[in-house]
Formats: C-alpha cells, sequence, structure tokens
C-alpha cells in the first residue's frame, strides 16, 4: 500500500499486527502465511481477534472471510493500538487485516 512516496505491507508492534493489501483476494494468503511463519517461532494468530478492514467503499466485502479453516470478520471500524479506526473517505479501496 503507497502513502506518498512510501510503500507499506505491514504496521507491527509488540504482539500486534496490521497487514494490508491493494485487494481483498491478497490477504486471505498473506494471513495463511503469517500464520505458517508465526508457527515455529511459537506464536499463533488469535483468529477471534482477527479482522478485516475496507479501507473505502466497503460495497461487495463479504460480512467474513475463511482464512485458514477460521471465520475472520469484516468490519466497518476497529481498535489497534488503543485507536479507532473507521473507514476513511479514499477513492481507492483497501483491506487491512488486523492481526492480534
Amino acid at each position: 500500500m503507497y502513502f506518498g512516496q512510501y510503500s507499506f505491507t505491514d504496521l507491527d508492534y509488540a504482539d500486534d499486527v496490521s497487514l494490508l493489501s491493494e485487494m481483498l483476494e491478497l490477504l486471505v494468503p498473506v494471513l495463511e502465511s503469517f500464520q505458517e511463519e508465526a508457527a515455529p517461532l511459537g506464536l499463533e494468530v488469535n483468529w477471534q481477534k482477527t479482522m478485516v478492514q475496507a479501507l473505502g467503499p466497503a460495497e461487495n466485502v463479504p460480512p467474513s472471510l475463511q482464512v485458514c479453516g477460521q471465520d475472520v470478520q469484516c468490519v466497518d471500524e476497529f481498535t489497534y493500538l488503543g485507536v479507532l479506526s473507521t473507514l476513511p473517505a479514499v477513492v481507492n479501496r483497501r483491506y487491512v487485516g488486523g492481526v492480534q
């Protein structure tokens, strides 16, 4: 995801991660890879706390996704690091997978 001249794929802090993807179809494999890479380190994805948010028009976004056999809720807003993230008015749809 680009912000000006900078490209971001994730935002990390301690045990909270926010994964960014240009398309919803690309986010599911990223979440699956994230779980696979975390497992050997003794880390687990808490799928009950994992959410997907479309940044931009939320039309055609399903209520949930199947990731690693788990339902991941698609939401209009969520709290990340104590900050409420709501749908901003942007032209292009972007997706954020908040993993805690």
